[in-house]
């Protein structure tokens, strides 16, 4: 009897060491199984966090783009602006000076101007090439000063000349010496621009 359950016996230790293996396989390709599962969530979530940081990126990027865009369209404005101001007070002064000028060349102290600039004019190109040029409403007075001249005998009038005073031409010669009062306050508005403090930068 005893014989005759040994090989059963053996059976029946064979199948439970083959379903210890299978077990211990099964455990093994379960272990690896999860290894592969975890390095797999582990690589996809590294590519869905590399293109959330790429869209960040891309994002960061563009309000930047989109900061500085409105930092030069806000500065230019703002230029703008300036230029415009500096542009109207630079016109309210001189249209400010201009009637001042204008009301000057009524007065009796203008036509002792016209005379002090004859003396001078007289002093340095005394040439009788020279033409002395004035406005319209200046050339009877002007003329009764050439005696303040031995040689200049001409006056010649220009309706450009709106404000008053002489320009002396020499043709011969080739030089021009502009005493205008016209001359004068395209001269102040220039200086004026360079030096009255009011420009912009850039």
């Amino acid at each position: 009897m005893e014989l005759k359950e040994q090989p059963q016996e053996k059976v029946r230790q064979l199948e439970e060491s083959i379903l210890e293996e299978a077990k211990a396989a099964a455990a093994l390709k379960e272990e690896e199984a999860q290894k592969l599962h975890s390095q797999a969530m582990e690589k996809a979530e590294n590519e869905i966090l590399r293109e959330i940081y790429g869209k960040i990126q891309a994002q960061v990027a563009q309000i930047e783009a989109a900061s500085t865009k409105e930092t030069v369209n806000f500065e230019l404005a703002q230029k703008r602006e300036l230029l415009e101001m500096r542009r109207q007070l630079q016109e309210q002064v001189f249209a400010a000076v201009r009637e001042r000028l204008v009301r000057f060349t009524k007065t009796e102290e203008y036509a002792a101007y016209l005379k002090d600039t004859c003396g001078r004019l007289a002093q340095q190109y005394d040439d009788e090439a020279s033409v002395l040029v004035v406005r319209p409403q200046d050339a009877a007075l002007v003329q009764g000063l050439l005696g303040l001249f031995h040689r200049v005998r001409q006056v010649r009038q220009d309706a450009a000349i709106s404000l008053g005073g002489i320009r002396l031409e020499n043709a011969a010669k080739n030089y021009l010496v502009d005493e205008t009062l016209d001359f004068s306050l395209q001269e102040q508005r220039d200086w004026f621009y360079t030096h009255s403090g009011l420009t912009v930068e850039d």
